[in-house]
């Protein structure tokens, strides 16, 4: 179970939304690379359609998450954009995978 971090520190969550100027494997690899070395980059998903990837990120407060916005933007790794959502506020978190609604694999 996971804390309410709310409740222990606080935190501004904001969702980065990442556009490559190229989205083949060695441009996609070295952004990967790159987000798995940021601990505040709490979840990255690499998804389809205009936006390449969707960052979660959470700092301590919203010039954090600016100064970590532009240190990204600052290193080689063929950006072409990235937006910023602010989280307001949470009326669904995370909760758990839907077990009972997914369809098994079977050996």
């Amino acid at each position: 179970m996971n804390p309410d971090i709310d409740l222990i520190c606080y935190n501004v969550k904001a969702y980065g939304l990442v556009t490559l100027k190229s989205n083949d494997y060695e441009h996609g690899s070295r952004f990967e690379k790159c987000v798995k070395g940021i601990p505040e980059v709490i979840d990255c998903l690499k998804t389809s359609g205009s936006i390449d990837y969707i960052a979660l990120i959470m700092c301590s407060r919203i010039e954090d998450v600016n100064r970590l916005c532009d240190e990204i933007l600052a290193q080689d790794l063929n950006i072409e954009r990235l937006e910023t959502c602010f989280v307001m506020s949470a009326p669904k978190w995370f909760g758990g995978y839907p077990l009972e609604n997914l369809e098994w694999k079977v050996d």
